[in-house]
């Protein structure tokens, strides 16, 4: 099975890190990408990285062209109800890609 590869479009703030963790910890590519950059640029990562989701903070900067791709980290998610099952994690390896840095 091929990795999903998870664009992150967030500033950096210790939420950022929360969310590269746990991309790392469910075996996913890490792919980020500066809020900073032009449209343009934030739309080529994305494309080309063929990220199977985008992970923004806020969705001010997301036009049409996501059509419902990303998922948007509420300001509040601490407050999300905590689920006391346990989900396996899939099984990593050391040749595997943890991220994707586009320059």
């Amino acid at each position: 099975k091929t990795q999903e590869n998870v664009a992150v479009l967030m500033d950096r703030t210790p939420s950022l890190i929360i969310v590269m963790l746990a991309i790392f910890k469910i075996g996913a590519v890490f792919v980020p990408i500066n809020p900073k950059y032009p449209n343009e640029r934030i739309q080529f990562v994305v494309d080309d990285s063929r990220a199977q989701y985008l992970i923004v903070n806020t969705t001010d900067r997301l036009g049409d062209q996501f059509g419902g791709k990303y998922i948007e980290l509420s300001p509040d998610w601490k407050s999300l109800p905590q689920s006391q099952s346990r989900i396996p994690f899939p099984a990593t390896n050391l040749q595997q890609i943890a991220y994707m840095i586009y320059t």
